[in-house]
């Protein structure tokens, strides 16, 4: 399965013929599940390397499950 940020990304440019509306959105979309992503990742590498935050196994379970990862 590709990734939907790189689907998003590739198909915001075919809509250039409307106005571009749906691409614009399209593309703010990926930014941003981009930046989410980027930020989850951030969140699993802290907990994993340096706190001492007692849930923090549960918290990174369910970061990598929202990133898709086992």
């Amino acid at each position: 399965m590709s990734d939907i940020v790189d689907r998003l990304l590739s198909l915001s440019n075919c809509d250039a013929r409307a106005g571009e509306p749906l691409g614009k959105c399209m593309r703010e979309a990926a930014i941003d599940i981009k930046i989410l992503r980027d930020a989850l990742e951030d969140c699993i590498d802290a907990l994993k390397y340096g706190s001492d935050y007692p849930e923090a196994n549960w918290v990174i379970l369910k970061a990598q499950q929202a990133l898709g990862k086992k």
